[in-house]
């Protein structure tokens, strides 16, 4: 008599514990490298827009302080976009314009005006800064 044994091979039918967790581990760290991702950039768009707005504020604060220069205010407030910016301007050079140059007079000079350089500070809830601007004036 011969026993025959018979290995019972059974096909699998699932996936293992380990199997699981290792897809999950592997899920959760692609989700999360991807909201990181999101997270950062949300973050940095903010910081953009705020940084433009900075910038554009900035672009139309130096027209209107121009044009007040140009009237002659050395300092004040001027409203941009419904927002108050103090300015205060320190002349730093004043250079009268080279009309014409005579040799029959001694040398005159004579001008039609003046080239005014001065240092801006300007601030308000949102902006502050300096810089330099040249203006031109027919006063003294």
């Amino acid at each position: 008599m011969t026993l025959h044994y018979k290995a019972s091979a059974r096909k699998q039918q699932g996936m293992t514990l380990i199997e699981v967790l290792i897809s999950s581990v592997i899920l959760f760290m692609a989700i999360g490298l991807v909201s990181s991702v999101f997270q950062q950039s949300l973050m940095l768009q903010s910081r953009l827009k705020k940084e433009q707005f900075r910038h554009e504020m900035l672009y139309w604060t130096k027209n209107a302080v121009q044009f007040e220069l140009e009237k002659g205010s050395v300092g004040g407030d001027v409203v941009v976009d419904d927002l108050k910016v103090s300015y205060i301007a320190e002349e730093i050079a004043k250079n009268a314009f080279v009309d014409s140059y005579s040799n029959e007079s001694e040398g005159t000079v004579t001008g039609r005006g003046y080239m005014v350089l001065y240092r801006i500070q300007i601030s308000s809830e949102s902006l502050s800064t300096s810089y330099q601007q040249s203006i031109w004036t027919n006063s003294l």
